[in-house]
């Protein structure tokens, strides 16, 4: 690696990543690490940056440095570059390897943001029963994720009576004596969440109700 860049202490916010102090001290940043280098692919010399949103720093217990014959205690902090990565960055693609990367880019906020709007689509179309239910599941777990695959089409469709009955029947989701989805549950309010973000589909040989990760258009 040629470089290391130790970012501002509070790694939650995304600018900060242009901002790299190579000067200072690293053994004052105890929150995340990125190591950038150049490397030669085929199609041409791209930058890599890894990021780590582990502590680089650490303090040795029990550990003595042997020197001119003699073992000393190690007080200081030591720099500790740890071999998980959390983020890969190549050129302008960047790719998680687990969800602590979301932390580095605030997506968190980003994820709640897109779901509050998902959701007062939703209330609006007025095809649940008991929203307060619906919307508190919606905002909580990993739902606000869900909502980035959120397909408004689908929700076009299920404003429609006669499909909302059918797709009720097809993934067992109760309705009410006015055709809403009955939301008497965080499974039932799940069920509908998935359906609108395309995560709900049929098995094609029983037509069973299935989860996917996501669904394309047959070819």
């Amino acid at each position: 690696m040629n470089k290391i860049f130790y970012p501002t202490q509070n790694v939650t916010e995304p600018k900060k990543l242009s901002e790299q102090n190579v000067e200072s001290n690293p053994l004052t940043y105890e929150n995340a690490y990125i190591l950038q280098c150049s490397i030669d692919f085929k199609d041409g010399k791209k930058t890599v940056i890894l990021v780590s949103m582990q502590n680089p720093t650490t303090r040795l217990k029990h550990k003595f440095l042997y020197s001119s014959n003699t073992f000393s205690k190690i007080t200081d902090k030591v720099l500790n570059l740890r071999t998980m990565i959390d983020v890969v960055i190549i050129n302008d693609t960047v790719y998680f390897l687990n969800l602590d990367g979301e932390k580095l880019f605030n997506l968190e906020r980003a994820y709640k943001n897109n779901a509050q709007v998902k959701i007062q689509e939703i209330q609006d179309a007025d095809i649940i029963d008991d929203f307060d239910l619906f919307k508190k599941v919606a905002e909580s777990g990993f739902n606000p994720r869900r909502f980035m695959a959120y397909n408004k089409d689908n929700l076009e469709s299920i404003k429609n009576t006669e499909r909302r009955k059918q797709l009720a029947k097809q993934f067992s989701i109760a309705l009410n004596s006015l055709n809403k989805f009955n939301i008497a549950n965080k499974d039932d309010a799940e069920k509908v969440i998935k359906l609108l973000c395309d995560k709900a589909a049929l098995e094609p040989f029983n037509q069973t109700p299935i989860e996917v990760e996501g669904t394309t258009k047959w070819k």
